[in-house]
């Protein structure tokens, strides 16, 4: 039998030597800090639909025989202002000669967007296909203002000239009303009788059609014999002037004759002054459910809501069943729109608005809020630790070991939540699971969201 030699003894007295602590690895620190509250701002604006407004404009041009001096130019402006309003509105566009043709009167064209809808004694015809001037009559007495109200008052029932819409006169002449005035040693004057009685049916048209507004735009003359053949166009200028003040109305403001454009210049500007007159309406929407949102859990217990109004003022609004805000949790696909239709639907946590809370367009609404404060009931060590080697501070203070209001050692586990409530029951509405050595915080010991945790100790020898 062989002796052992003595460095095989010398190596076997070390280790017996040795306690087991020696064979343990370095102290170890951890540090983390728990998810923060995070706080954020929400502002959102109601939503609005653009709708096309009911628009019906007469267009009643001269065919005098001094109709033949009105110029291509004029003609293109025309039929430029046509195709510009038509691209904007829901319109009935009529062209009628200002005298009717031999008695007969049957030279009427009418252009829409909705044909369809239109009985099939309406001569509709395309843009393109549009004439102004078929016939031409040696008729010169001129009665435009009774014209303009035959025309309309005789389309009602055929649904050209619609109740509630735009209702807009357009006359085109090179010469001037004969009704409305009347002639002392020579000179013209207003016949006021005769004058007022057009200003009042037009007025009661306004009335009966119930229309938006009713606008007088006159193409004419703006003084005595610019050209050849044209007479100054008076009476249809105070008319355009009169109803555009009767009407309050505001786009034309600054300009010395309203809603009526000189024949005698090459600038007509008629097609924008028809298109300002007329403004798209705006259908607001209303709301009663309002995304705080998509994915993020809110504190319920801090929400703060303003309703923000077109002018910037901001007004408080308070939580309440009756003119206030409700929390409404998570909904899926959940309709935010009440008015003018539900609809608008999207998923996350939710405000119900109600009664005087609902944002109606085009208010908006500013929520303030944070995530909610959590709560954790361990503290993980990634290695085994020695239990008696455990220091644990929260907040930069050191926790004791106990089983009241302090920390105790539960040894590994995996998968195990760390979330627990307020009152230091286990969170399972929003778990967050760990795998390691676990350390449980009993009592007062729980950390919140934002607190920093520092762990120090020995890992457990081999």
């Amino acid at each position: 039998m062989m002796k052992p030699s003595i460095a095989l003894l010398l190596t076997l007295l070390f280790v017996w030597g040795c306690s087991k602590e020696e064979f343990s690895g370095s102290p170890k620190s951890e540090t983390f800090t728990a998810s923060s509250v995070e706080v954020f701002q929400n502002l959102t604006c109601a939503n609005s639909t653009l709708i096309k407004p009911p628009v019906d404009i007469l267009y009643v041009v001269d065919n005098s025989l001094s109709a033949g001096y009105l110029s291509t130019t004029v003609k293109e402006q025309l039929q430029l202002t046509i195709q510009a309003v038509s691209q904007q509105f829901d319109y009935h566009i009529m062209v009628a000669p200002l005298i009717p043709d031999g008695g007969n009167d049957t030279f009427r064209q009418v252009i829409t967007n909705n044909a369809a809808g239109m009985p099939s004694s309406v001569n509709v015809v395309s843009l393109e296909g549009l004439s102004f001037f078929a016939t031409l009559s040696g008729n010169k007495v001129e009665r435009g203002f009774d014209r303009a109200a035959d025309l309309i008052d005789a389309n009602r029932s055929n649904g050209i000239f619609r109740n509630a819409a735009h209702t807009i006169v357009v006359l085109v002449s090179n010469g001037d009303d004969t009704d409305t005035k009347t002639y002392l040693n020579g000179f013209s004057q207003v016949n006021t009788t005769a004058y007022d009685a057009a200003y009042n049916r037009f007025i009661n048209l306004k009335t009966n059609m119930m229309a938006q507004q009713f606008r007088f735009f006159s193409l004419v003359a703006h003084t005595a014999s610019c050209q050849s053949g044209y007479s100054f166009g008076d009476m249809y200028r105070r008319m355009s002037k009169r109803i555009y003040t009767a009407m309050s109305a505001g786009d034309q403001a600054g300009r010395t004759h309203p809603d009526s454009y000189d024949l005698c210049g090459t600038d007509y500007a008629l097609y924008s002054g028809v298109n300002s007159s007329i403004q798209q309406e705006v259908l607001g929407h209303t709301y009663n459910y309002w995304l705080l949102s998509e994915n993020t859990v809110v504190d319920t217990t801090d929400i703060q809501v303003s309703k923000l109004s077109s002018n910037g003022s901001a007004t408080a609004v308070s939580p309440g069943m009756s003119n206030g805000w409700s929390y409404a949790g998570y909904l899926t696909n959940r309709n935010t729109r009440r008015l003018p239709t539900s609809g608008e639907p999207k998923t996350g946590y939710f405000l119900q608005l109600n009664g005087s809370a609902e944002v109606v367009y085009p208010d908006c609404l500013v929520v303030k809020t944070r995530t909610p404060t959590e709560f954790y009931g361990f503290a993980v060590a990634p290695s085994q630790p020695k239990p008696n080697t455990l220091v644990l501070r929260i907040r930069g203070a050191t926790i004791p070991q106990s089983s009241t209001n302090g920390w105790s050692y539960e040894g590994y586990r995996e998968n195990q939540n760390i979330k627990v409530n307020a009152d230091g029951t286990l969170n399972t509405a929003s778990p967050l699971n760990r795998t390691g050595y676990f350390i449980k915080l009993n009592g007062s010991a729980i950390y919140a969201s934002g607190d920093t945790i520092e762990l120090f100790y020995t890992p457990a020898g081999i």
